[in-house]
């Protein structure tokens, strides 16, 4: 049993086209890609094509899922405006779940 699960850890100067040649294999690759966002949930908003790659994603049938890079805490659904653009492209927010936790859903899916 495989979670065929890919983790991203979003850092201030991201290569967005690797999310874009990811999300275009589709499941064929993974299952759910997990960003793990800054804080709260905050990402850079700055390029659009981080949003037309999520969006690509899951309509190839990816699970899209954030969580936080921070230690303890949750994601902040509606605290940041990003948060609401991510929400539109359709991301399952993993609240208070780390990122190893993530893995045992993933593996039922």
């Amino acid at each position: 049993m495989s979670a065929r699960m890919v983790v991203i850890k979003m850092v201030p100067i991201f290569d967005i086209d690797s999310i874009l040649r990811l999300a275009s294999s589709g499941t064929e690759t993974c299952r759910a890609i997990v960003l793990e966002l800054f804080g709260g949930g905050n990402v850079s908003s700055r390029d659009p094509n981080l949003f037309r790659a999520l969006s690509l994603a899951k309509g190839k049938g990816c699970i899209v899922v954030v969580t936080s890079q921070c230690a303890s805490g949750t994601v902040a659904v509606g605290s940041y405006a990003v948060n609401d653009a991510l929400n539109r492209v359709g991301i399952v927010p993993a609240l208070d779940m780390t990122t190893e936790v993530l893995h045992l859903p993933m593996l039922l899916f």
